[in-house]
């Protein structure tokens, strides 16, 4: 039997999309499925973007493409890195969607949904014709999506996603230790401020407190600019991280900080719980319902709320056997929903279904483009005319 060639796409943007993908390659345990990944850049964002040599993939492949470009240009150009029509294409984004769409593509079509975002709804939406199946990662994010296209409800599968083990080794810390982690400090929805604020509430006790900052976006002085200054001999500033190093840095810390201002389904918070932290987020009211318990794995609070934080991590500190209890429950709460081979098993199955399906034929439908993106119009007149409007 042949096997099921599957195309994942992705930007150059990495983070949890990434690691999803990351995680499902290595992870993989059907010997039916071959896993490939195309790369899709805009080269004046990332014009020396680079494949990331994932495990498990086949092959990777880059496509740079301008968005002064005619639209049908980039789809045909995108389309030539596909080998034929029966390839299944898995969609973590919009490009690969508007290129089926577009040009009415036949293959067999999956669209992720990474996150409770108004932003992948209204691609599902978009493209509905399109796409032969919806995996989204929490029920909450398959019942939302229901509603926004009930008529094809039997098309949406929930499948959780696969986060490797990380070993819970027992913390004995004299010192409470926090941890904060994102790509870029200075992105306002990662709330980095409220961070600061939470270490500056902290001070009136800092000999029992010490954090942990990862992330990009800022030298060394421009964090210690920002860094509370009583706090100085607390903090580690690790700066930016790659996420096997964030795995070993994780195990020796107490507590998860999350204070986002939104979050689809971060996996972090997933890595996060699996060693044995207890994570500290801002109550979104969505998907991350199914593991964050208040009193149970670990605690909301709302959008900003600085001194709930403090008061809460002070009360941990004093209450070292509820942190214990807590710990315990956020680790086994993590590895019984996001086991990796299991979750793997059923995606892949999936796959492998979708792909063998008989599929009714696709419309070709104009989702993206302007009057400057048309089939018959010239790469080179459409560019040269976006660029003189610059």
């Amino acid at each position: 039997m042949a096997k099921t060639r599957v195309f994942h796409f992705l930007g150059s943007g990495g983070g949890g999309v990434l690691s999803v993908v990351c995680n499902l390659l290595k992870y993989s345990v059907n010997a039916d499925i071959e896993n490939h990944v195309i790369y899709t850049v805009n080269k004046s964002v990332a014009p020396h973007f680079k494949p990331y040599q994932l495990t498990g993939a086949v092959t990777e492949q880059v496509f740079f493409y301008s968005a002064n470009w005619n639209f049908y240009y980039t789809c045909r150009q995108l389309l030539k890195l596909l080998p034929g029509p029966d390839v299944v294409i898995v969609a973590h984004d919009w490009i690969e969607l508007g290129m089926v769409s577009n040009l009415g593509l036949q293959n067999p079509v999956i669209q992720v949904l990474h996150g409770d975002f108004e932003y992948y709804y209204g691609l599902s939406l978009k493209h509905k014709d399109g796409i032969d199946a919806f995996l989204s990662i929490s029920p909450t994010i398959s019942e939302n999506l229901k509603s926004v296209i009930p008529q094809y409800a039997d098309k949406i599968y929930n499948l959780r996603f696969s986060v490797p083990a990380v070993s819970a080794i027992k913390k004995n810390n004299k010192q409470l230790r926090l941890i904060y982690y994102v790509r870029d400090l200075n992105e306002d929805r990662k709330q980095f401020k409220v961070v600061v604020e939470i270490a500056r509430l902290l001070s009136y006790s800092k000999d029992d407190f010490f954090f942990t900052i990862a992330g990009g976006g800022l030298t060394n002085d421009e964090f210690f600019k920002q860094w509370p200054a009583a706090m100085v001999a607390n903090v580690n500033f690790a700066g930016l991280k790659t996420n096997e190093e964030m795995l070993t840095i994780l195990q020796k810390h107490d507590i998860f900080l999350l204070p986002s201002l939104a979050e689809g389904f971060p996996v972090s918070l997933v890595e996060a719980m699996k060693a044995g932290l207890v994570p500290l987020v801002t109550n979104w009211a969505g998907a991350v319902d199914e593991l964050v318990a208040p009193g149970v794995t670990g605690y909301y609070f709302s959008a900003g709320a600085s001194k709930d934080y403090a008061d809460c991590i002070g009360m941990l500190n004093k209450e070292r056997l509820l942190l214990q209890t807590l710990s315990r429950n956020s680790v086994e709460r993590a590895n019984r929903l996001f086991d990796p081979v299991k979750n793997t098993r059923r995606i892949e199955e999936l796959f492998i279904a979708i792909g063998a399906k008989n599929h009714k034929s696709k419309p070709k439908i104009k989702i993206y483009g302007s009057r400057l993106d048309r089939n018959w119009m010239p790469n080179m007149l459409t560019s040269v005319y976006r660029k003189l409007l610059k």
